[in-house]
C-alpha cells in the first residue's frame, strides 16, 4: 500500500478539500494529486505536516511512508551470499527508521509471500533502537492496524545486536582501542571473506591458510614489529604464498619474490615509538 491511499482516505473521511492540504504542504495541486495516486513520494517535512491533522495516526503514516522510502533505497542492493539464502541490505538516512516494513508490502500494493527464505539487516543509527525501532519490527512480524487497515504480519523473529568500535579511525589508521582478537578477525575476513577461526595455537601470529596462502598478523599494541629473517625462522606452516602484516619490512624484494612473500604494512601511527 502506497502512502497516497491512506492520505486520500483520511482526507475524504475528514471532508477536507484538496486545496486545504495543498496550502498546508506548500505545493501545487498537480503535485498533491500525484502524491494521492502514489506517483510521487512526499518529503519527510510534508509527512510531519500531514501528521498534524486532527485524528491522524502519526505512527501509521510514518510507517507507510518509510516503507516506500526504504524499499526504493534497498530494492537494488541484493547480495548473493555463499549460502542459498538471498540477503538484502536495507539502509536509509531518515529521521524515523523502520527498514523491514518495506518488505511487508511491495510498491505495487501486493503482499510478498516470504516462505521463510529471506533474512534482513536493519541498520539503526539513532539512540531509540530499543524503544522505537525494535517495537516497529515487532509490529511488522505480528501485524498491525485494525479492520480494513489491518496488515498481516510477516511472521518470523529477529536478533538485536549493537555495533562495536570501528576498526579504523577517520584518518584511516588502525583503531588500537579495538581488541586484538577483533582486529585479527577483521584482517582475516577482509583478505579471505571467510569467518575467522584460530587453527594453530603453536604459531601466535598465524591467522590461517586459505587458497594455499598463509596469512600472518605480526602486531603488538605497544611496540613496533619488523618482518625480517628472525621472524621468518618462526614460521612453521607450509604454503605456496605468505601474506604477512607488520609495521616494517627489511627483506630484499628479490628474496620476497623468490619465496612468494607479500608484505603489508599495518596502517597505524608509529611515530610514538
Amino acid at each position: 500500500m502506497h502512502l497516497g491511499k491512506p492520505v486520500r482516505e483520511s482526507r475524504k473521511e475528514k471532508k477536507l478539500p484538496q486545496h486545504q492540504l495543498v496550502a498546508k504542504l506548500e505545493i501545487d495541486t498537480p503535485m498533491y494529486s500525484k502524491i494521492e495516486r502514489g506517483e510521487c513520494q512526499a518529503s519527510s517535512d510534508q509527512i510531519l505536516k500531514l501528521a498534524e491533522l486532527p485524528d491522524t495516526d502519526m505512527d501509521e503514516l510514518l510507517t507507510i511512508w518509510l516503507a516506500g522510502q526504504v524499499y526504493e533505497i534497498g530494492k537494488d542492493k541484493v547480495i548473493n551470499h555463499h549460502m542459498d539464502v538471498p540477503y538484502k541490505i536495507l539502509e536509509h538516512q531518515y529521521g524515523f527508521d523502520n527498514g523491514v516494513q518495506s518488505e511487508n508490502e511491495t510498491n505495487s500494493g501486493n503482499k510478498i509471500i516470504h516462505g521463510g527464505n529471506r533474512r534482513f539487516i536493519l541498520v539503526e543509527m539513532e539512540d531509540y533502537s530499543e524503544s522505537i525501532t525494535a517495537e516497529r519490527v515487532k509490529r511488522v512480524i505480528k501485524g498491525y492496524g485494525e479492520d480494513k487497515k489491518a496488515v498481516e504480519g510477516t511472521g518470523g523473529c529477529f536478533d538485536y545486536y549493537e555495533l562495536g568500535k570501528p576498526p579504523f579511525l577517520e584518518n584511516e589508521m588502525l583503531n588500537e582501542e579495538v581488541s586484538l582478537g577483533k582486529i585479527r578477525k577483521y584482517v582475516w575476513f577482509s583478505e579471505t571473506r571467510l569467518p575467522y577461526k584460530k587453527v594453530n595455537n603453536k604459531e601466535e601470529y598465524l591467522l590461517g591458510v586459505s587458497n594455499s596462502s598463509a596469512y600472518y598478523f605480526y602486531y603488538f599494541k605497544d611496540k613496533l614489529t619488523t618482518l625480517d629473517d628472525s621472524f621468518l625462522r618462526t614460521l612453521k606452516t607450509e604454503a605456496e604464498q605468505y601474506i604477512i602484516y607488520a609495521d616494517n619490512c627489511v627483506l630484499a624484494n628479490e628474496f620476497m619474490q623468490k619465496y612468494h612473500i607479500t608484505f603489508k604494512k599495518i596502517p597505524r601511527n608509529i611515530t610514538r615509538f
